[in-house]
């Protein structure tokens, strides 16, 4: 499996933050995919998740020399144990819809805390409606939790327009992108999408459910060919305001 064969998303992120120089804060980091690549940029970057085993895996990737500039620990974005007024810039990368609906506003706040005057506060999510990759969880979702994804990503687009009313922030820029991912075969995008749903109990029944709407979804004519999927993504560029 491949993210962003072409890098596009690595290249904006460079182009929207210009890291060099910058002390720079990630929340919802995951195994660190964009923090290996911004920090030796950056003058020093802080990523923080609440997923313990995921912070472990991007520990264990920490070569002697990155530790100096790269720093990962568990925490979440309702408490962040930093000081007021401590970073240039705050990111967040298909994180903050995923933030109960009750605790969102209080993210946005806390990040306006630690960030300094006119600091950068950038908020990548999901395109609306749903794209490829949006989909193919959505039948997770529907089918399985029950649950309605597109609820939360419409919170989430309301709660940070409340942000930007109450002047916490101003939007400088709004733009979107799209990124690939790419699989050998229908069996590997099946194990990665049961991977990200390990609460749910997976049996034949609910696999052999999942292979036939993906391969309705996708349109796949032969399951062992490779195949692309896309993610489309908007960006909010904010300014901090105090």
């Amino acid at each position: 499996m491949i993210i962003d064969s072409k890098k596009i998303e690595g290249k904006k992120l460079i182009d929207l933050i210009n890291p060099k120089d910058k002390n720079i804060l990630e929340i919802g980091c995951g195994q660190g995919r964009q923090a290996f690549l911004l920090a030796p940029l950056s003058s020093k970057y802080i990523a923080i998740d609440t997923n313990k085993k995921s912070i472990l895996t991007a520990k264990n990737k920490l070569t002697k020399e990155l530790e100096k500039k790269l720093e990962f620990s568990i925490a979440n974005g309702e408490n962040i144990p930093y000081p007021k007024d401590n970073f240039d810039t705050v990111l967040m990368i298909l994180c903050f819809h995923e933030i109960s609906v009750q605790k969102q506003g209080l993210v946005l706040q806390e990040i306006n805390r630690v960030l300094k005057k006119n600091g950068q506060l950038i908020i990548i999510d999901p395109t609306q409606p749903a794209n490829q990759v949006q989909s193919i969880f959505n039948i997770v979702y529907n089918n399985f939790q029950y649950f309605d994804h597109s609820v939360v990503v419409k919170h989430s687009i309301w709660s940070l327009k409340k942000a930007i009313s109450n002047r916490l922030f101003k939007l400088k820029r709004k733009s979107q992108y799209k990124i690939d991912w790419k699989f050998n075969n229908l069996k590997e995008l099946v194990d990665f999408v049961i991977n990200c749903s390990s609460e749910i109990s997976w049996n034949k029944n609910k696999i052999s459910f999942l292979e036939k709407e993906l391969t309705k979804l996708i349109k796949i004519k032969d399951k062992n060919n490779s195949l692309t999927i896309w993610d489309g993504l908007t960006v909010n560029d904010l300014i901090n305001l105090k």
